[in-house]
């Protein structure tokens, strides 16, 4: 498991609980939901996050993207990558406070 979360950010989070949990379960404004992913709007103490998860997807889903000649999403890995990419390059992006993943995808190698 990797979970890197901004030191204010963990700070608010309930004294109990289990970081990689909390965000999984937290509940907010869904703005977006597909297959398994799903973004949504949520407060933490004085931060007002957005929270991208996305569980994974199955071999088919793999498969398909392989046939389409294209790279399959398998988490949001590429999401927090590109932000920092385009960061790097001089645009102004949404500031990551956290990011993390958990369990390993064997389609991924």
């Amino acid at each position: 498991m990797y979970l890197e979360l901004d030191p204010a950010l963990k700070a608010d989070l309930p004294e109990d609980a289990d970081s990689f949990e909390w965000f999984l379960e937290a509940q907010g404004i869904t703005h977006r939901e597909v297959k398994h992913r799903l973004t949504y709007e949520a407060h933490l103490g004085e931060h007002h996050i957005f929270v991208k998860r996305h569980l994974g997807c199955g071999w088919g889903e793999v498969f398909k993207e392989w046939y389409r000649l294209r790279k399959p999403v398998v988490s949001a890995r590429t999401e927090w990558e590109g932000a920092a990419i385009l960061e790097k390059a001089g645009l102004n992006v949404p500031r990551v406070l956290g990011k993390g993943e958990r369990g390993s995808y064997p389609h991924s190698v």
